[in-house]
């Protein structure tokens, strides 16, 4: 895990616990650490993975944890960081291939 998630996750739990509407409807509203540190486009990323997994985790205890996590894997796999910035992660043939492949 990410030296900013690992730092700053329990920390943007509580930001949400005293009342934070989730899910995040725009980029404005992630977590300031998320703002920072990110890239306009690995916002959305991370926005709509937060999204989806809080969606999809709805009885779970650990949900906001877990969708926080989630979220922080969907922008590690287009972006990554390089000399403390987040850059686009180079795309090989293969995997485009890969991720174009029918199931």
């Amino acid at each position: 895990m990410d030296q900013i998630t690992r730092g700053h996750l329990a920390g943007l739990i509580e930001l949400n616990k005293v009342g934070r509407k989730m899910p995040y409807q725009t980029n404005l509203q992630l977590p300031l650490p998320v703002r920072k540190h990110l890239p306009l486009h690995a916002q959305s990323i991370y926005r709509e993975a937060f999204n989806q997994a809080f969606a999809a985790h709805v009885d779970e205890v650990d949900r906001e944890a877990r969708s926080h996590r989630i979220a922080w894997a969907a922008v590690k796999r287009v972006y990554e960081k390089n000399d403390g910035a987040w850059i686009a992660r180079r795309q090989t043939p293969q995997d485009y291939r890969s991720e174009n492949r029918a199931p």
